[in-house]
């Protein structure tokens, strides 16, 4: 494991909005790949790394499926990014933290993630 960095200025987490958890696993994938292709198209900007957070990063295979679908590196977790992010929205409200920035990276330095290419 090793912590890795995400900057995730425009996120989707599918193309057609699916329920999730009705589709295979290939089909998630899928979902994933052409909704990173549609975003380059719109924006003009590559999408480097596909980032895979809650209960599904903790599925192996369907992120080396994701990572060979979208031919780009995945990085999985951390687990629970839900409730990351409010412990985290709580912090900078409360003046914990001052900057998006600091949360992103107390939170790259408090949860292992996983990498998959």
């Amino acid at each position: 494991t090793g912590v890795q960095t995400c900057a995730l200025p425009i996120c989707s987490h599918s193309n057609t909005h699916p329920d999730m958890t009705k589709l295979g696993r290939e089909e998630i994938a899928q979902q994933l790949d052409t909704s990173g292709n549609k975003l380059e198209a719109l924006t003009g900007r590559p999408i480097r790394r596909v980032c895979i957070v809650g209960g599904g990063s903790k599925n192996g295979y369907l992120n080396e499926l994701t990572a060979r679908a979208c031919a780009r590196p995945v990085t999985a977790g951390p687990v629970e990014a839900t409730a990351l992010g409010n412990v985290l929205a709580q912090m900078l409200g409360a003046g914990e933290l001052q900057t998006k920035e600091q949360a992103r990276a107390l939170a790259l330095r408090s949860f292992d993630t996983l990498s998959y290419s």
